[in-house]
């Protein structure tokens, strides 16, 4: 009785050992496999955080740049805003000089306008001469044949009117000087009422030019009052620009600096995930030397097993196929040289499949009836 028990003892102490050293080696293998896994995770996260850190460094070089470009931007905005401040200036004094050919223009048009006044006066003035010209030149005619009737009845008188006839004659030569004056003035008032004219026309091309010129004036200062506006709102609009430039290029600053930090950030970052992937590939190797010697463990549990199942009583010895009433007649335990049929490979127990292993089979072995039944048994060993 005392070497059967000594025998289940030892017996289950070799499958407990058996069991966990089978457990250690899954347990291992699994370890090993995520180990392995986080290796390979950390690898790919600290490729892709120096990618990160690379794509962060380019950005910031671009923030840089635009930093750059945005202080440029503020200078070239400072000049505008320079040079479209004297456009407003010019404006304004164009504005001026508008304003003050608009009076200009006015007062031309109040000259140009007495003056086409005072030129229809004379106009009016030269047809009342040609008016007294004709009186004269009527008179003169008359005066001539008033002389020539004088002469003829000086002539008739005889001796007693040539003194007379003198005098009619030196009147009628007067009136034909008369006469011919008045010819002449006439002609002097035609040429004076031609050039009247002409200057009645003139004055009023002229006022109405200096009319044009006065509303055309007025629309220029108009005009340069909107040039004034819209400059000015071009000023207020560039030195916006200027400010928002200036802002956009502190904040770029700002942003690069912060994107240095974040870099630096990066780079230590993917060198402790380096390290650590490191650790993770030690502890990955440490994990399969434990592995294996789990593995090994687990041969010298089989080991263990087959010696101490060797063990038996050839008198209490029962077979599997008289215990199951086993009808695999093909089942490589049935009248094998080793009766203990869970040391067997192969055997097809009840399902009729193969097992593959001894060591496969071994959970489901130790809990057959077959291998309780035998290891009951109380008799001296025997080899």
């Amino acid at each position: 009785s005392s070497i059967r028990n000594v025998l289940s003892e030892n017996l289950d102490a070799a499958e407990q050992l058996s069991q966990e050293a089978q457990h250690m080696s899954q347990l291992a293998s699994s370890s090993s496999k995520v180990t392995e896994e986080i290796s390979r995770t950390i690898e790919q996260m600290a490729t892709g955080i120096q990618e990160q850190s690379s794509s962060i460094l380019q950005a910031a070089e671009s923030a840089q740049q635009m930093a750059r470009t945005a202080g440029q931007v503020a200078s070239e905005a400072q000049k505008a805003s320079a040079l479209t401040a004297q456009a407003s200036d010019r404006a304004q004094s164009g504005a001026g000089l508008i304003n003050e050919v608009q009076e200009s223009m006015a007062l031309m048009k109040n000259a140009v306008s007495e003056s086409a006044e005072v030129v229809r006066r004379l106009g009016a003035r030269s047809q009342e001469i040609a008016k007294i010209v004709d009186v004269i030149r009527n008179i003169s005619r008359q005066t001539n044949l008033l002389a020539l009737n004088a002469s003829i009845e000086a002539a008739r008188a005889g001796e007693h009117g040539k003194g007379f006839s003198v005098v009619a004659e030196e009147v009628r030569a007067l009136a034909e000087q008369s006469t011919e004056s008045a010819a002449q003035i006439v002609n002097l008032v035609q040429e004076i009422l031609a050039e009247t004219k002409a200057a009645v026309e003139a004055s009023e091309h002229g006022a109405l030019a200096a009319e044009t010129g006065s509303v055309l004036s007025i629309k220029a200062s108009e005009a340069f009052s909107e040039i004034y506006a819209s400059v000015d709102r071009t000023v207020q609009t560039i030195q916006d620009i200027a400010a928002a430039s200036e802002q956009q290029a502190a904040s770029s600053q700002e942003m690069t600096s912060t994107m240095a930090t974040v870099s630096d950030i990066a780079a230590q970052n993917a060198t402790g995930a380096r390290q650590v992937s490191g650790g993770a590939q030690e502890q990955r190797v440490t994990v399969g030397r434990l592995a294996e010697q789990a593995h090994a463990l687990v041969e010298m549990a089989d080991r263990l097993t087959s010696m101490v199942g060797r063990f038996k009583v050839k008198e209490d010895f029962q077979s599997c196929w008289i215990i199951k009433n086993c009808n695999f007649l093909n089942c490589p335990a049935f009248q094998s040289p080793e009766e203990k049929c869970w040391l067997v490979p192969g055997t097809l127990c009840e399902s009729g499949q193969a097992a593959p292993s001894i060591a496969a089979k071994r959970s489901t072995c130790y809990q057959c009836e077959v291998f309780k039944t035998n290891q009951r048994t109380d008799s001296e060993p025997v080899s």
